[in-house]
């Protein structure tokens, strides 16, 4: 991974300890950090508050990157927009462990974390995260801010929208889609396409209301 200019968080809970052990592991220095409110939980993770975001004033002339280190996937696509209208630079942080395809593609302000195996011509879009352990095989899309959970598998060519949720030790079956804004529970079987804005969960997975 390429050194950014001046890194800050945007967001800061566990889902940013994620992110900075990734960094860390890459001797990639993290300025500091932007939320709602300081964290004051107990981690070794001790870098700076700047404030909310909002209160982001740094002299634009300078070059920064800034990272939505956030897991839900609304607050996620808001903090994009953000940095993107205040023309922030933005990077895809992949963990050191993690299996890329040279023919795969990785959008912008993305996380790829440890272990995660992402095969050939496999297409992820801005603002996702793929969690821990999880596969990601040949051909599938996923659309932007979505949210695959640890230890998921994805068989081929399978399509996600974007602003999905896709609970952990969850499996999709080849060739199936996933609409836009759906969840799909832990430890599901997907078996059958998914509309947008669905809730599905079991094995085999069933549709449920919302």
């Amino acid at each position: 991974m390429k050194q950014p200019d001046n890194l800050y968080l945007f967001g800061f809970s566990g889902h940013a300890y994620v992110v900075l052990e990734s960094v860390i592991q890459q001797n990639i220095a993290c300025n500091g950090y932007f939320d709602f409110q300081k964290n004051t939980e107990d981690h070794p993770f001790l870098i700076p508050y700047f404030g909310n975001e909002e209160d982001f004033d740094f002299n634009l002339n300078q070059p920064i990157t800034g990272f939505p280190s956030v897991g839900d996937n609304k607050i996620r696509k808001k903090i994009i927009e953000f940095l993107r209208n205040k023309k922030i630079n933005e990077i895809t942080i992949i963990d050191p462990s993690a299996n890329i395809s040279a023919s795969a593609n990785i959008g912008l302000s993305s996380y790829i974390g440890k272990n995660t195996c992402i095969n050939a011509l496999a297409n992820i879009q801005d603002g996702c995260i793929i969690n821990t352990s999880s596969v990601i095989e040949h051909e599938c899309s996923i659309g932007s801010h979505t949210h695959i959970a640890p230890n998921c598998t994805l068989l081929g060519n399978v399509k996600v929208g974007q602003n999905v949720f896709i609970g952990a030790n969850s499996v999709i079956l080849p060739g199936l889609t996933i609409g836009e804004n759906s969840i799909v529970g832990a430890g599901s079987v997907v078996t059958k396409s998914i509309g947008a804005n669905e809730l599905w969960y079991g094995n085999p997975a069933k549709k449920q209301l919302r």
